[in-house]
């Protein structure tokens, strides 16, 4: 489980260090929305309980995605926006911003690169905003289409039916669920570790925002 803590962790540690640069908070009112929020997890967390994986891959405005194969700068060739990047070294994480409007208001969806992920995708994190958010001119607007998971997850969703989708969690830490998967797989007759975690945040029992990671590990 270390990893995953250490996967999900990368996340959080380059959000933060998005989110302390000028004009790049954590979200409130007077941000102005450009690096992903940032996120909390306990320390100790049990080990992977998912028997299948649950993310691999998405559909954004129609566009499909595959984490781990699809580029970053295939993104952003294909929607616009700018890549931001945040950290260095082990914590560098390489990002884009596209945001849209359905009928629960405002979403912001981030497809995210770190050190591990090579040039691909190999996480998102997707939120509500607020109606009266202010996005920063390097996030894209998508003017139609929205985000489509090959589970039946979405935002403003309750918890129970998310939980009624993905079943019981791997971990439950306050206003969150984590789930976690693991499994074996060989590459060119290599052995390699593939990840696949779900971290679901809800406010007032309704879900507000989703981190999808899906890594391969020699």
């Amino acid at each position: 489980m270390k990893r995953v803590v250490h996967t999900i962790a990368l996340l959080v540690t380059a959000a933060v260090l998005g989110a302390q640069q000028p004009g790049q908070r954590t979200h409130d009112q007077s941000a102005v929305i450009w690096a992903p929020p940032d996120l909390s997890l306990p320390e100790d967390l049990p080990g992977p309980t998912v028997p299948l994986t649950m993310v691999t891959r998405l559909n954004v405005a129609g566009w499909p995605i595959e984490l781990e194969q699809t580029e970053l700068q295939q993104a952003q060739k294909h929607f616009g926006g700018t890549i931001g990047n945040s950290g260095d070294a082990s914590e560098a994480l390489g990002f884009l911003c596209l945001y849209g409007k359905d009928n629960g208001g405002l979403w912001a969806l981030w497809l995210m690169s770190g050190e591990a992920d090579g040039k691909s995708v190999g996480s998102i994190q997707w939120e509500r905003l607020p109606p009266d958010a202010r996005m920063d001119p390097r996030c894209k607007l998508l003017a139609s289409g929205g985000v489509d998971l090959p589970v039946a997850l979405r935002l403003d969703m309750r918890r129970k039916d998310a939980e009624r989708v993905l079943g019981k969690p791997t971990s439950v830490y306050h206003d969150s669920d984590l789930y976690s998967h693991e499994h074996k797989l060989t590459i060119k007759n290599e052995p390699y570790s593939a990840d696949n975690n779900l971290f679901l945040k809800f406010r007032n029992g309704v879900l507000w925002s989703l981190v999808v990671n899906y890594s391969i590990i020699s």
